[in-house]
């Protein structure tokens, strides 16, 4: 029976590596589905850790990622095995061992910015050996051709007032602004990614008969009364450094302010998606529709002060550590 079950194990662990294995090259030679095919790569990992166990699917993830890099190279083989092989063992991990859904996207989102880092370094250690300021230049450089080119092509600069500060900002481009809007994008793009990859897996373990945690009701999210004062005390400090010129209070500051934002606005969405549907009984789909086409708005600001007020208040009274206990909640 043991044996049985190796040879099956063994049997899986194979199927899913060429299942990987092709993904890769797809992913890599068509260019737009290749794309949208990246999200699927962790997923194969992900089921052999929930199936069997972390061992074979570390094992998996290291035979895939050789066979990728002697089939397209070491850089793709790095960038598989530090964006998609080690967050397919945390998928597997946060769905073997039902970790609640919040912290599984914090932790893939973790896991997925460290992953970015190790990519970022290695690849300036092997193309960019003159380090960020060649990047800066170069982004410079693109930027000055591509805006001239635009000018010549346009054949209008009556506007020189607008085209001259276009100009500056380009030539004031430096290390820290590329460092800082890199800082930004890859925050997002990981946020992005980690809800991608939970409910897409989430998904296809469930048509494969898995047991997967329940998902909270959305009106139910809130965030710790600690954690947002940590958040913000985070802000305070990286903008007080920013005042008196320390590099990386800039940074911190910047990504503080990103992090505190996107959970403001989450709350916020919790809050508004509860009133809609509870006091004033708009149906849930009607709901989900109203915030949405609010977020791509300017009134989007609105549900950010309605997360930081729900941060103060807690109007729903789900937070055990809340400033004010007077009263409960009452669902």
């Amino acid at each position: 029976m043991y044996s049985g079950e190796r040879t099956r194990s063994l049997v899986e662990a194979g199927l899913l590596v060429a299942i990987t294995v092709v993904i890769s090259i797809f992913v890599l030679f068509v260019p737009v589905l290749g794309a949208i095919g990246s999200f699927v790569l962790p997923i194969p990992i992900a089921v052999l850790y929930i199936r069997h166990d972390f061992k074979l699917s570390l094992i998996a993830s290291i035979v895939s990622a050789l066979i990728v890099g002697i089939t397209l190279g070491l850089e793709t083989s790095l960038s598989f095995f530090a964006l998609f092989a080690i967050i397919g063992l945390i998928l597997g991990y946060c769905f073997k061992k039902k970790v609640k859904v919040s912290k599984s996207l914090i932790l893939i989102s973790f896991v997925g910015i460290v992953g970015y880092v190790i990519l970022a370094i290695v690849s300036l250690l092997l193309l960019y050996k003159d380090g960020l300021s060649s990047i800066a230049d170069l982004i410079k450089t693109n930027l000055k051709e591509s805006f001239e080119a635009y000018i010549s092509l346009l054949g209008n600069e009556s506007v020189t007032n607008e085209i001259d500060m276009i100009r500056e900002w380009i030539d004031n481009i430096t290390i820290q602004s590329v460092l800082s809007l890199a800082i930004i994008g890859l925050i997002m793009m990981s946020l992005m990614q980690s809800f991608i990859y939970y409910f897409l897996t989430r998904l296809i373990i469930k048509r494969l008969n898995m047991d997967v945690i329940e998902i909270g009701e959305y009106d139910k999210v809130y965030i710790d009364n600690r954690i947002g004062a940590l958040l913000i005390i985070t802000v305070s400090i990286g903008a007080i450094l920013h005042s008196r010129n320390i590099i990386i209070g800039t940074y911190i500051y910047n990504i503080a302010v990103i992090i505190l934002i996107i959970t403001l606005t989450v709350v916020g969405s919790a809050v508004i998606y509860y009133y809609l549907k509870n006091k004033f009984k708009i149906n849930t789909v009607a709901a989900a529709i109203i915030i949405v086409v609010i977020l791509f708005t300017p009134l989007s600001i609105f549900i950010v002060y309605t997360g930081f007020s729900d941060l103060i208040f807690d109007f729903r009274k789900l937070d055990p550590h809340r400033l004010f206990k007077d009263k409960r909640y009452k669902g």
